[in-house]
């Protein structure tokens, strides 16, 4: 298991809420202007903010999407109002661990932008995945890469059970809304010097609102152990986002 800084102080001071209100507004402002300068077109936007402003008190929401670029977080969030990029109302995220992570520094950083060190192969039962179930209680939006890493060859990668694990588990099952994007590595390369283009077309397609709550109280009730829970939701996720990508190819390709 790498050595890694957990981020997050047990009782966060004033000085922490500041520098995690400064960090994300300015992450935010360069994600928006990093979009603005490229062609960004959105389908099904409106599901997005609707599921954002208006699922019940109290109920999480797990957002799931491919990942294509070293950025596609934050840059991504530049496509939501401000009132959705706040300390209060912006998503969590997962981050590498032995890469985001390894340092002092970077830790900092990382924790004050709400994202949570998740140690590859330790396991979907480990302190950063913990950490975000918790988060899904308290009825925070949080986003998952559910292929787990940066799928730069953009090749079909088999999604990971710890997203079943969140959403079956959860003691308020969240909803879950998947969307998918294109263009992104056109405008934030995976390779030096990682500087961002312009005028690039990024496509993004919102899929719709999945509520897993009545197939999870079934499975349940048929005394589904909990591995084959996992397994059923994931696959079911893992053909919804390849459905999506379809869309998003065929919306993406008509732009050129």
């Amino acid at each position: 298991m790498p050595n890694f800084v957990w981020p997050f102080p047990e009782a966060p001071g004033k000085l922490w809420n500041t520098g995690r209100g400064l960090t994300i507004v300015s992450i935010a402002s360069i994600s928006k202007l990093i979009l603005a300068l490229n062609r960004l077109q959105i389908h099904g936007k409106e599901r997005f903010l609707d599921v954002l402003e208006n699922r019940e008190k109290g109920r999480g929401l797990i957002t799931i999407s491919n990942h294509y670029c070293c950025a596609d977080d934050p840059m991504l969030w530049g496509m939501l109002p401000w009132r959705h990029l706040t300390p209060k109302t912006c998503r969590w995220g997962m981050g590498a661990a032995e890469i985001c992570f390894s340092n002092e520094r970077d830790a900092r950083f990382f924790g004050l932008g709400k994202i949570v060190p998740i140690v590859r192969g330790d396991g979907i039962y480990q302190r950063g995945m913990q950490f975000i179930m918790e988060r899904l209680q308290d009825g925070d939006w949080c986003h998952i890469f559910p292929e787990s890493r940066v799928n730069q060859e953009h090749q079909w990668l088999r999604l990971k059970w710890g997203v079943g694990r969140l959403i079956s588990e959860a003691s308020i099952t969240p909803l879950v809304l998947p969307f998918f994007h294109q263009g992104a590595d056109y405008i934030q390369a995976n390779r030096p010097p990682f500087i961002p283009t312009i005028g690039k077309n990024f496509t993004i397609l919102v899929g719709s609102v999945l509520d897993y709550r009545d197939k999870v109280l079934q499975m349940k009730a048929d005394g589904a152990s909990l591995t084959d829970q996992r397994k059923e939701l994931t696959d079911d996720l893992q053909a919804v986002l390849k459905d999506l990508r379809y869309q998003c190819e065929e919306l993406h390709a008509r732009r050129y």
